[in-house]
């Protein structure tokens, strides 16, 4: 297995929940530096714990389908969460091949949360796109397993 190597002096895990995160802040000798539950995930508190550590710190969050807590109001930008959920929209209108793979999603997943995680590779495309500089691709947004 590959491990990576962090080039900062501190690591961040998050381990995102619905009403909580659990954040442990590491050192490079893996000494535990901030080890705390945060409950009702407040994003002004976690950003109070980890200030010391802001100047080199690598941030990672294990999470399911709840994503966009780190993203704005509830951790996120709202106005992109809207904006990508109605991208998911439009997209199963347009594109016969999403609409066929939201449909499956709906119905393993449930309504919101198969449109929510069609929101969230839409947003994770967009920003390999903008970073590769390549054009849209459904066949590679949909080629990952349900």
């Amino acid at each position: 297995m590959k491990y990576y190597t962090s080039a900062t002096e501190f690591n961040c895990g998050i381990d995102l929940h619905a009403r909580e995160m659990y954040v442990c802040v590491m050192d490079r000798q893996g000494n535990k530096v901030v080890h705390t539950n945060i409950v009702g995930n407040d994003f002004a508190y976690f950003l109070k714990k980890i200030e010391p550590y802001r100047h080199s710190l690598t941030v990672v969050c294990e999470c399911t389908f709840n994503w966009y807590w780190l993203t704005g109001g509830k951790m996120g930008n709202a106005y992109l969460r809207w904006a990508f959920g109605e991208a998911a929209v439009l997209g199963k209108r347009t594109y016969p091949q999403l609409s066929s793979y939201a449909d499956r999603l709906v119905a393993k997943r449930g309504k919101f949360k198969g449109n929510a995680i069609l929101a969230a590779k839409l947003a994770r495309a967009v920003y390999f796109m903008l970073q590769k500089g390549t054009a849209f691709d459904t066949e590679k947004l949909i080629a990952t397993s349900l």
